[in-house]
């Protein structure tokens, strides 16, 4: 529990972080050439998170979060980017590839907002978009499932 809190973590040439403890990796800063899991129960709960894919399935596992995301997010737990702020900024490495974000839990992007830059596809299920704000920049394509979702009544 609490092991890498407030921790600033580099993982390059391929790595990834796996924060597994309850609130582990909680207001640290984490940057990951390939993914970032947060499984635990808060574990990655106000961090920084810069990856190419990221995966939040524990309770609160990335509330609050503010998530820097390249190819892949998806939400599976409870709370698990709530409230957070979900950027697809993409290097030149990833410009122009889609930006695959699902939102799978009861209330997992509640209060969340997602910015999308490029190219975007959110894929809501259950409640899990409920009011969350999916910003689309100008000149972004950004695509929202189902499409009962896209006009803001769910």
């Amino acid at each position: 529990a609490r092991s890498c809190q407030e921790a600033i973590i580099d993982a390059i040439k391929g790595g990834g972080i796996d924060c597994w403890g309850h609130y582990s990796c909680s207001n640290a800063t984490i940057n990951a050439d390939a993914a970032i899991a947060c499984y635990g129960t808060g574990s990655c709960h106000g961090a920084q998170l810069n990856a190419d894919r990221i995966f939040a399935s524990g309770y609160y596992g990335a509330y609050g979060a503010n998530i820097n995301v390249q190819s892949q997010l998806i939400a599976s737990g409870y709370y698990s980017v709530s409230y957070s702020t979900i950027d697809t900024q993409q290097d030149d490495e990833n410009i122009g590839e889609v930006v695959d974000i699902k939102i799978r839990a009861h209330l997992s992007g509640n209060g969340a907002t997602i910015i999308c830059r490029n190219n975007c596809s959110l894929t809501c299920s259950l409640d899990g978009c409920l009011e969350l704000d999916y910003l689309c920049v100008d000149g972004a394509e950004c695509n929202v499932m189902p499409d009962d979702c896209s006009d803001g009544t769910k």
